[in-house]
């Protein structure tokens, strides 16, 4: 860099002396043209190598700021959650599991309206005949079948609350596992909820793997 600041400054100055020299050759009276003054334009050409050594000088950063290789994003895989609850073989099975109970509570509620109606109307029946404190003590008897009744309907509800979130919790898990033990196998770095995710960079490696894991989550279970 010092050599081409030299020559760049030699050439600089030869050409600023050099344009006074062409300027006073050509005030000189004609007589004066005879003689060996015309060798003064060769000067002018020594400008040329700066024109080389300033492109060079230019074209050199160029290179060097030229944008860096695009780096690759971690793999990101995707699982579809309701997906593999609605048609993996496990998910199935829980939901199979769960109306089976369901319409055991359901039976049993069925059964016990029946009976509690049939009641009803046998009270309803006789009250032309009842005293009124018979009627009253028929009243609050029935009224307490009424309210044990609807706490065996809240109780089955809970019940069937708690069954659903315990399977439905034992899925969860063991969708994590699976999808966790082939993503380490696969190179993944994270794992995510496809419904979850709002943005996803093109500069991130991504994939579906919501069959892979519905097949190994399948075939744990039939172990």
């Amino acid at each position: 860099m010092k050599k081409l600041a030299s020559l760049l400054a030699v050439v600089a100055l030869s050409a600023f002396f050099s344009a006074p020299a062409i300027a006073d050759t050509a005030s000189q009276p004609a007589a004066t043209n005879t003689k060996p003054a015309a060798t003064a334009p060769a000067p002018a050409t020594t400008p040329a190598p700066a024109t080389t050594a300033t492109t060079s000088a230019t074209t050199t950063p160029a290179t060097a700021m030229a944008p860096a290789a695009k780096e690759q994003g971690p793999k990101v895989a995707f699982v579809d959650m309701s997906r593999i609850a609605t048609e993996s073989k496990t998910g199935k099975g829980v939901s199979d599991a769960l109306k089976a109970k369901s319409e055991k509570y359901k039976e049993k509620l069925q059964g016990k309206d029946k009976q509690l109606e049939k009641q009803k109307e046998a009270i309803q029946a006789k009250l032309p005949t009842m005293s009124p404190k018979e009627r009253a003590a028929k009243g609050k008897e029935f009224q307490k079948k009424v309210e044990d009744f609807q706490r065996l309907v809240r109780q089955s509800e809970e019940e069937m609350e708690k069954l659903r979130e315990r399977m439905t919790g034992d899925v969860v898990k063991n969708i994590k596992k699976v999808a966790a033990s082939y993503a380490k196998a696969n190179g993944f770095g994270l794992v995510v909820d496809e419904k979850a995710v709002l943005f996803v960079s093109d500069s991130l490696d991504t994939k579906d793997i919501t069959d892979q894991v519905m097949t190994l989550l399948d075939e744990k279970q039939a172990k």
